[in-house]
């Protein structure tokens, strides 16, 4: 599921600067409510794999 996520992540930060876990939502195979996918960024936030843009302004990749 997570591999899911980061590819939608990918895709969508292609075209936007930042991304909700709402827009995450659309683009995964089976459907999974906001709090998981909020939840599932959450968990990747904190191993580093993502950059967390404060309260309620999403995410972007960690490029390091």
């Amino acid at each position: 599921m997570e591999l899911q996520i980061l590819m939608a992540f990918c895709q969508l930060e292609r075209s936007e600067t930042r991304v909700y876990p709402w827009m995450i939502q659309g683009q995964i195979d089976y459907p999974l409510c906001e709090q998981t996918v909020r939840r599932k960024l959450v968990d990747l936030w904190r191993r580093g794999k993502l950059i967390r843009l404060g309260e309620r302004k999403g995410y972007i990749l960690n490029r390091v």
